[in-house]
């Protein structure tokens, strides 16, 4: 069969209502299966007979890797929607391939009145152990795509497109990339990016806009129209997702009636709705009447509509939630082209802008029926669809075209979303549809920096599977703190977080069905429950649900929200699950154990714990974030309401909550203004409060503000106004409780401003509280509830930025200028050492931290305070290490997880993963301890006593702790000294960057044709043709890591430097100042060239030079992917920041170069030195770390003499590894080592 038959089959599948011929066709035509004859059956688990009907296996299969595979087709239940019910879909599948031995299935869920289906690919995980092969207990994972009439195929179409042109059998791994997510989010990112920056462009463009975005953001323009873009692009996907619950353009009103019709709504209507009736009903004939749309228009939006809207309710024309226009969008853009073609009227200001900020963000009464539209439109609330910075949007004129939105090439806003399919079901480690998700939204939001700018602002997008795993372990880890009075194990709650909602189903069953309704018993013959749920779980399910209920959790860096909606889903889904096993142990406890009783609660919890209010007290009371950037706030809160929305069933459909005192614009770091505190923090402990009080010290506080219980009640009223904010529906409402509340804040504001004696400055706080970017954040008054009713964040996660301070110093400057600073700030840290501490100090005793970040803070120089403060705060419970493997897409950043519990015990049981090999790693394995060669698991114990301040932290095996233990504490150790070490030059610049090149002028670029890649203080050898004699002095060789290796150094440079470190006599230079003087413009801008210490001509740090002139030395390469390098010279030797020198007069160099080579020390530096990933970073801490062992000259003599005779075959480039493994053998007798652990030497 040729491809286009094969596609036309692939269409004709996809395209429509479910049909099995159309199936059997696929089956057998692209995935070359044999098709079986087998009939439907209709034995179904009864856990699932609520659900499905039936059952046909279409065919069986192994391929050529011996996988098994079944395809089937599942028939649902008429009044059941195939694409709801995730999780009772996939463990049905589940069930009958752990029955029959399947590797992997494909399967379609439809039902027979449904035009749109399911197709799956479901796989079940299995591992190798002592036993063999054996399933590990997690749920099936499980890949689809909704599909059929109506629905949007293509990218279902396009992949299985791909297995046209097979000739052979589809394996299973061919299937499953076929249902692979990645290439969706790819392609939906590129357009929208696109697009995003088409409307941007436009906007900046646009004189109105510009005049606009400056009332506004006065400074930076450019970022208002930044914001404006994201927030709209943000409103129309938005309405994608909702137009698939069928909540928009539901018609009410019927745009003709017949004489009876209208006499029978006239009459039953009251006198304003009579009123309405006649004036936009006009009688066309004697049994006609027209509804005339532009008398419509002129009734009052909130008023009017509501009452036209009660004169239908209950009529054949009123149409209910969830029978809207699933393509509501494209309808009404057709219909403005259709209907406006000479009125100059545009989609964006006519119907986009009346529909979000006149409809969507505007209450219209209990129908919801909005005029403007003609239909009913959801009131959302919550702040979405209010207009960006509050522009007045009646007023203003924004040039965004139409084409813009839908046009002829079909690459508008519209065109491209409706080439997707958009699901509001957030994917998960186990459950993903492959389609636009509300994660995608998150994705998307990050991938907009672009890689330069992600990379200078630290902001990486952390994959689904890490949140998962750091949400679930932050959440357990805090209910094993709080639930040590019970037995309840780790396994046992895993099985709760990852199992419990099959669990629920099966006890479900067992429970209502076979006890209550047929009297089976729930004990077997043996006494031993029959429930599926661990016992602890059960006994202690209100426990549990209660921790859960008031957990207080802080993301500081919230991004796009992937933690916040991490959290909210696990914590819902637990306690969603929890409810049954909470009205079953209530039956239990009560004496007269009545039926009606437990299906009495069952009904009111069914109401009072939906998934829909589990979500909003959760979010209400659990959740809390704070991002500098506005754009990361409003995406988060936009996945929040989508998550609300998901669960809102078309019965009761509610405005969304706002969000505003939950998730917070500001910069984490700072709570503070110009070094002043703005809040007195005693407010929050009443024991501190009391202590205080009675000394007198707030005497004049009280004489300023009242008494104790004054301050006290403005707390009381903030959380009480907050409280009731969350709720409040009207907008006019809302402006007044935000004004309240920030009255309130600036009262203890000015407060603790006035004790101070700094109230000048309080106009200025105003101000600053006022912008949307605001420079600081204060935790303890934004967030006063929590600390004061909870003593601080029970968890504090996230995925904090990553910048190092040489590549952004100008963010560390107003953070190192606080107190907070003062204590954290330490020269070469990471910026996200400062959320570390930032965390450390948000946290209750006992609360847990959680974050994703760079692996090497545990060795570098600049995590000392941070390692300090951790050991003296925090215990480390878990640190799983990355290695190489990056795990995240586009970002070059070896990464860990880590984490920590506040209390302060001794000893540290830290449970260490780490990925050896990086070759196709499987992120859910390894997280979840998949035994594998590729992974590493231990246990390692650390003892705070023995930790010194500054020390590494390092998490060794115990027989390698006992090597380390050994080398560290061996007679006649020496340590090099501070003096004894070198850094390589640092030019500043050593040729034309992309950086640099824009400090210097147009002119002098022309002039003397400046390019990047230009040398500046570095040049090729023999650049300069003409040069004086004191030129030449200046002129010396430079070095590369090229030109080392092992042992030895090849003197051949290709590049030479110029070396100038003092003043000269410039007329003796005319060469070297005429070539530097065209760079001039760089150089001066350096550090040392604004204090007045240096010359533009010098070196910014040229180093002793003595390192570099001629005399032994050994030259170490800083970065080192297999092995250290220590390459021993006696050349003169200019090297730069790649190198380190080490120059000593204390140890003979030859010996020490055999030493420093050997595989001890590099076992050393593996454990105690610099990593990043599995590259050795041998900085000058860790040189001067190692312990140096001092010989008799007999023994250095023979090592001396096999580095001579090493350093000599290997410039005849002669093999030298025996003569290497005996000096690998001498340095470990000198350090006493056992063969036990030569040997873990030798195979390291």
């Amino acid at each position: 069969m040729n491809v286009e038959n094969k596609q036309r089959i692939i269409d004709n599948l996809f395209d429509n209502k479910f049909n099995l011929d159309n199936f059997k066709e696929f089956v057998a035509n692209i995935l070359n299966f044999r098709v079986e004859n087998n009939e439907e059956s209709p034995k179904i688990f009864a856990t699932f007979l609520s659900y499905i009907i039936s059952y046909q296996v279409i065919s069986n299969y192994t391929d050529i890797e011996k996988n098994k595979m079944t395809v089937m087709c599942v028939k649902i239940k008429e009044d059941k929607d195939p694409i709801r019910a995730r999780v009772k879909q996939r463990e049905f599948i589940a069930k009958l391939m752990r029955k029959w031995h399947k590797d992997g299935a494909l399967v379609v869920f439809y039902n027979e009145d449904s035009l749109h289906w399911r197709m799956s690919f479901i796989r079940l995980n299995y591992e190798f152990t002592i036993k063999g092969i054996e399933e590990k207990i997690t749920p099936a994972k499980r890949l689809s795509y909704v599909v059929g009439e109506g629905e949007a195929c293509k990218t279902a179409k396009d992949q299985f497109y791909t297995l046209t042109n097979l000739e052979e059998d589809v394996s299973l791994n061919k299937l499953e990339e076929v249902f692979a997510l990645e290439k969706v989010t790819k392609d939906f990112f590129e357009e929208y990016k696109d697009k995003y920056e088409e409307i941007k462009k436009i906007l900046i463009a646009d004189k109105n806009f510009m005049a606009e975005a400056r009332k506004h953001e006065s400074e930076k323009p450019e970022s208002f129209a930044d914001g404006f873009t994201k927030k709209l692009m943000g409103q129309i996907s938005f309405i994608y997702f909702l137009q698939k619950k069928g909540w928009l353009g539901i018609k009410i009103i019927p745009e003709s009636m017949n004489l009876e019709n209208f006499n029978k709504f006239y009459k039953s209507a009251s006198e304003k709705g009579k009123a309405i009736l006649t004036k936009i009903y006009e009688r066309e004939e004697q049994d006609l009447f027209l509804l005339n749309k532009e008398k419509m228009k002129k009734l009052n939006n909130k008023i009017d509509g509501e009452i036209l809207a009660r004169i239908f309710i209950n009529s054949e024309f009123f149409n209910e939630w969830g029978t809207g226009d699933k393509k509501f969008l494209k309808t009404l853009f057709n219909n403005h082209l259709e209907q406006d073609k000479d009125n100059g009227k545009t989609f964006f200001e006519d119907y986009l802008e009346i529909l979000f900020y006149n409809n969507l963000s505007e209450d219209r009464g209990e129908l919801q029926y909005s005029i403007d539209f003609n239909s009913r439109i959801p009131f959302l609330n919550g702040g979405l669809f209010d207009p960006y910075g509050d522009y007045k949007w009646r007023e203003t004129k924004f040039n965004l075209k139409d084409e813009l939105f839908s046009n002829d090439d079909e690459t508008g806003i519209l065109d491209i979303f409706d080439r997707y399919n958009f699901t509001i079901n957030e994917n998960d480690s186990y459950e993903t549809e492959v389609a636009v998700d509300p994660e995608m939204l998150g994705k998307v939001f990050e991938n907009l920096l672009d890689i330069s700018e992600k990379k200078s602002k630290g902001a990486f997008y952390t994959p689904r599977e890490i949140v998962r795993y750091m949400t679930n372990e932050s959440i357990i880890n805090y209910l094993l703190t709080n639930l040590k009075d019970t037995n309840i194990k780790k396994e046992e709650l895993d099985y709760l977080f990852n199992l419990g909602e099959f669990s629920k189903e099966y006890d479900l069953q067992k429970f209502e069905q076979d006890f209550l309704n047929h009297g089976i018993p729930l004990k077997n013959e043996k006494g031993k429950p029959q429930l599926d749920m661990k016992r602890n779980i059960i006994i202690n399910c209100k426990k549990i649900d209660d921790l859960l209920k008031k957990i207080k959790i802080a993301d500081p860096a919230c991004g796009s929200g992937a933690f916040p909606l991490g959290l909210l889903n696990e914590i819902v889904r637990a306690r969603n699950v929890l409810t049954f096993y909470i009205n079953m142990t209530e039956f239990f406890k009560e004496k007269e154990k009545e039926k009606k009783k437990y299906w009495k609660r069952k009904f009111e919890s069914d109401e009072k714990r939906s998934l829909y209010n589990l979500k909003l007290e959760t979010i209400q009371n659990c959740l809390y974030g704070v991002d500098i950037e506005p754009s990361a706030i409003d995406i988060t809160k936009l996945r929040l309401w989508l998550s609300i929305i998901i669960d809102s069933d078309n019965n009761n459909v509610r405005p969304l909550p706002n969000l505003d005192f939950n998730f917070m614009i500001g910069n984490s770091l700072i709570d503070e203004f110009e070094g002043m505190k703005l809040f007195d923090e005693t407010l929050l402990n009443d024991e501190v409060l009391k202590k205080e009080t009675n000394k007198g010290k707030i005497g004049r506080q009280k004489s300023l503000l009242g008494s104790e219980s004054i301050k006290q009640g403005i707390l009381e009223d903030i959380f009480s106004k907050q409280a009731r904010f969350f709720t409040e529906k009207n907008l006019e409402n809302k402006k007044r409780l935000k004004e309240e509340i920030e009255k309130l804040e600036i009262s203890l504001i000015k407060f603790t401003l006035e004790v101070n004696q700094n109230l000048s400055k309080l106009n200025e706080i105003e101000k600053g509280r006022r912008e949307r970017r605001k420079p600081y954040f204060l935790w303890k008054l934004e967030f006063a509830k929590v600390f004061k009713e909870n003593g601080g964040f029970d968890i504090v996660l996230g995925n904090p930025p990553y910048v190092g301070e040489g590549k952004k110093k100008e963010i560390f400057i107003p953070v190192q200028k606080t107190s907070f600073g003062e204590k954290y700030y330490i020269g070469k840290m990471d910026f996200w050492y400062f959320f570390t501490s930032l965390g450390i100090e948000l946290l209750k005793e006992n609360g847990i931290l959680n974050y994703i970040a760079p692996n090497n803070w545990t060795t570098t120089t600049g995590g000392k305070k941070m390692r300090n403060h951790i050991m003296e705060e925090m215990i480390i419970k878990e640190f799983i290490d990355f290695g190489d493997y990056m795990a995240f897409e586009n970002a070059d950043q070896q990464t860990m997880i880590l984490l920590l519990e506040k209390n302060k015990t001794d000893e540290m049981l830290v449970k260490y993963s780490k990925i050896i090999n990086c070759n196709n790693v499987k992120m859910y394995d390894f997280l979840n301890k998949y035994q594998s060669e590729q992974y590493l698991y231990s246990n390692v114990i650390i003892k705070r006593n023995e930790y010194k301040k500054n020390d590494i932290i390092n998490f060794l095996l115990d027989n390698n702790e006992t090597i380390i233990k050994k080398m560290k504490n061996n007679k006649e150790i020496y340590y090099l000294k501070e003096n004894e070490i070198a850094q390589g030059i640092v030019p500043n610049p050593d040729v034309i960057g992309k950086r640099n090149i824009i400090k210097i002028s147009e002119n002098k670029i022309k002039e003397f044709n400046i390019k990047i890649g230009d040398g500046v203080f570095v040049v090729p050898k023999d650049y300069f043709k003409v040069l004086t004699n004191e030129e030449r002095e200046i002129i010396v060789p430079l070095y590369e890591t090229e030109n080392v290796n092992r042992y030895i150094f090849n003197p051949n440079n290709k590049k030479e430097i110029i070396y100038l470190t003092t003043n000269i006599e410039e007329d003796k230079y005319p060469n070297i100042l005429n070539h530097l003087s065209k760079f001039k413009e760089i150089m001066e801008e350096r550090r040392e060239n604004l204090k007045g210490s240096r010359k533009y001509y010098n070196l910014h740090w040229g180093r002793e030079k003595e390192f570099f002139t001629v005399g032994e030395k050994i030259l170490v390469v800083r970065k080192c992917p297999k092995y250290p390098i220590f390459s021993y010279t006696e050349e003169m030797a200019f090297v730069m920041l790649s190198f380190n020198i080490i120059k000593t007069l204390k140890i003979n160099m030859k010996y020490l170069t055999g030493l420093l080579n050997s595989k001890l020390i590099a076992f050393w530096l593996r454990y105690m030195g610099k990593m990043q990933g599995s590259n050795y970073q041998i900085d000058k801490e860790p040189l001067m770390n190692i312990p140096i062992k001092m010989v008799s000259n007999e023994i250095e003599e023979k090592i001396i003499t096999l580095v001579e005779r090493i350093i000599e075959l290997k410039k005849s480039d002669k093999d030298t590894q025996d003569l290497e493994n005996k000096i690998d053998e001498m340095v470990c007798d000198l350090y006493e080592l056992t063969e036990e652990e030569k040997d873990l030497v030798r195979e390291f």
